[in-house]
């Protein structure tokens, strides 16, 4: 799945938001809906219904409308969730959605379909609820800077082996790459992207559809998760 920045700390907006007059996509800079246009690109390929918030621990739930909004989304929206029986139980699920644990100061790793816990986080120990480690090749930054340098960058067989027993943990790994203003994606992040691709091509057998042991780690002298 792809998670986009909707919309920035600081207020822009990468659609027409009335809310967010001339600071938005659309109004300025690529003068795009390039929430619409990701999305629209997206549902033709995958048909996503990831909700990923962030930014909210500088207030707590009520400031945000957290509630009403996530309210809205179980219960109205076109995601909701669907009720039905089987046998003599009556059961609740969601037909596509589901939600990160951002919604306000205190939710992080309590509320949420799945948990981050915090940028960069990783359990140790197999979790009881299902998790996603999000973290950086850029280990300074998530966005692009200019003056990065190679030592800064997470080399391909660190990100292997955090992906491996991040999976091995019962975890979803979320790995950024920071594009350039014109949207490009530089070459050392394209080199360990195609890297991780091609690792799992040989080795996505013990990845994909996998569910984790009962031994995490063997306790040897090489590694094995």
């Amino acid at each position: 799945y792809v998670v986009l920045t909707a919309k920035h700390h600081e207020g822009f907006t990468n659609w027409a938001s009335p809310y967010s007059w001339n600071w938005n996509s659309v109004d300025t800079g690529p003068n795009r809906d390039l929430v619409g246009d990701l999305g629209d690109a997206l549902r033709n390929r995958y048909r996503p219904e990831v909700i990923w918030s962030d930014g909210d621990w500088e207030a707590p739930d009520t400031y945000w409308n957290s509630t009403q909004f996530l309210t809205w989304l179980y219960n109205d929206s076109p995601v909701k969730v669907s009720a039905f029986m089987t046998g003599k139980l009556y059961l609740a699920r969601t037909d596509t959605v589901v939600t990160n644990d951002r919604w306000g100061a205190g939710c992080a790793c309590k509320h949420g379909g799945f948990y981050n816990c915090e940028d960069k986080y990783s359990p140790g120990q197999l979790p009881k609820h299902k998790w996603e480690k999000c973290t950086s090749v850029d280990t300074l930054s998530w966005g692009y800077r200019r003056n990065m340098k190679l030592k800064e960058l997470m080399e391909l067989p660190v990100i292997i082996d955090d992906l491996v027993s991040t999976v091995a943990l019962g975890g979803n790994y979320l790995l950024n790459v920071g594009p350039t203003a014109d949207g490009t994606i530089p070459t050392v992040f394209e080199e360990r992207l195609r890297g991780v691709g091609a690792w799992l091509e040989t080795n996505g057998e013990a990845i994909f559809a996998t569910k984790p042991w009962r031994v995490q780690m063997e306790n040897t002298t090489i590694p094995v998760w």
